[in-house]
């Protein structure tokens, strides 16, 4: 029987690395980390401070297309034996230069929805697609974790 999927619509965000070219944002993405120095480094382009409160607990970088997530959702996600990623130490800056704490890189290391993983990163029509599992799906509304959206998974897309 295959697991049950949706679609995470996550909220995008202005930020760019110092380090990571738009060749290596896609290892970064799906979990290749060989010839990486960590920590990443990205900077937000907003003209203001940010306060982690102001920040959802998972963001699509959208000038480089990686995703960060919150340390806060790591461990629940962690907690429970979630499969399918991984994550890595970045640092994040506002604009002002003033570090933003509780955030890592986060990778989805799955790419069929056929393999039962909690995670799956899909590349259709050129661009990615990130699916979760029921259970995740339920984590996050249960926590109400705020920014995120999902859209429930045809089963023909899983074949």
């Amino acid at each position: 029987m295959l697991m049950k999927y949706y679609e995470i619509k996550i909220p995008r965000y202005n930020a760019h690395s110092l380090l990571v070219d738009e060749q290596d944002s896609d290892d970064l993405l799906k979990g290749n980390y060989a010839g990486f120095i960590f920590p990443i480094v990205y900077i937000t382009e907003r003209c203001c401070s940010v306060s982690v409160r102001e920040l959802p607990e998972m963001l699509y970088l959208f000038d480089s297309g990686e995703l960060l997530i919150s340390n806060k959702m790591i461990g629940l996600i962690d907690g429970i034996n979630a499969t399918g990623w991984k994550s890595y130490h970045i640092e994040l800056y506002d604009s002002h230069e003033d570090y933003i704490s509780g955030y890592s890189g986060f990778s989805i290391c799955s790419n069929s929805m056929k393999d039962s993983f909690d995670f799956v990163l899909e590349c259709k029509n050129g661009s990615y697609h990130y699916y979760c599992s029921d259970r995740i799906r339920q984590m996050i509304e249960k926590r109400k974790f705020k920014g995120f959206s999902f859209k429930e998974v045809d089963e023909n897309d899983t074949k």
